[in-house]
């Protein structure tokens, strides 16, 4: 316990100093999604001066006689981040790169707890997987879609399906944009997704709750709703978080009015107008689920693949997490 305190201690400091560091791997960003302060822990990778190299973060839970490492709640991936000298315009040679890549994975791997199932998510930057399927991983591709130049307005509408302009154009007829710091609100909204779909709702208040408290202290989240013209209901709604270069699309919602009037469309494109201000890129994060993956591509982004994943012990427990 004592180690994981330091090694927690280094972590928010390295935090504190690395700009590059995506907002889903701040330690403050962890501490607020997960149950416990001990669920999650950094491993790192270092260089013989003791400099971090990488870092893969390690989300432990329970359930029932099963510890599960994976992604905690809301948190679109894990790792791995590497330091910029990754970069090949930064390396003389490709196998350097290489090279540097397999050499730190292979450390991270080594210090991952013991479990009985695995996963994670990894950044949409790391294609080499092979040293997590050399130690008898499984890895699985998965897609999202991510806008670029999202400042390049006319070309961001020149990208779009015809399908998304008239459902932007229907929004903007039936409502007006509400910028909020209602969170409880916006939950609600997103609930509903789930109700129509009569599942229960995955993520409790009291992370949302969390969660908003520590992005607005960091100045790193944005709500909007879609105010109805006429009846002036909140009919849709979408959260957004910030990191130093991107924005990511974390949740929405909205009722059968949206749904039917453009609202999440309207809401959608008023963010990546917004977020324009201050980032380069907003990423959909995630466009597996064949009903969503629709509205994210019908903007026009670069379907990006990234990869997951995953280990079991045996098949019981195999056919058992699926």
């Amino acid at each position: 316990m004592m180690y994981l305190l330091q090694e927690k201690k280094e972590y928010a400091d390295f935090c504190a100093n690395e700009h590059t560091l995506p907002i889903f791997m701040q330690n403050w960003w962890l501490d607020a999604v997960c149950k416990n302060a001990n669920d999650w822990q950094p491993i790192f990778s270092k260089d013989k001066n003791g400099i971090i190299d990488a870092v893969l973060i390690c989300h432990t839970r329970k359930k029932y006689f099963l510890k599960k490492i994976g992604e905690p709640p809301l948190t679109q991936f894990s790792g791995v981040w590497f330091r910029e000298k990754t970069n090949l315009n930064q390396v003389s040679k490709r196998s350097e790169k290489y090279f540097f890549i397999k050499k730190n994975l292979d450390a991270l791997i080594d210090q991952i707890p013991r479990a009985d199932i695995y996963f994670f998510r990894l950044q949409y930057t790391l294609t080499d997987a092979q040293p997590f399927f050399w130690k008898g991983f499984q890895t699985l591709v998965r897609y999202t879609y991510r806008l670029e130049n999202i400042k390049n307005f006319s070309e961001l509408q020149t990208q779009m399906n015809n399908n998304t302009r008239r459902n932007i154009k229907r929004g903007l007829a039936n409502y007006d944009l509400e910028f909020s710091e209602d969170w409880h609100t916006f939950v609600q909204l997103n609930n509903t997704v789930f109700a129509r779909q009569e599942k229960n709702a995955p993520i409790n208040n009291t992370v949302w709750k969390n969660l908003d408290e520590v992005l607005s202290e960091h100045n790193a989240r944005m709500i909007l709703f879609a105010r109805n013209k006429t009846t002036q209901t909140i009919d849709a709604g979408v959260y957004i978080v910030f990191d130093f270069n991107t924005a990511y699309y974390l949740a929405g919602g909205c009722n059968d009015s949206g749904r039917e009037n453009g609202g999440l469309y309207f809401c959608l494109w008023n963010a990546i107008q917004t977020a324009a201000k201050r980032v380069d890129i907003f990423d959909f994060e995630g466009s597996m689920l064949k009903n969503i993956e629709p509205v994210f591509r019908g903007f026009g982004g670069i379907q990006t693949p990234y990869l997951t994943i995953q280990k079991t012990k045996n098949i019981f427990l195999r056919i058992l997490n699926s």
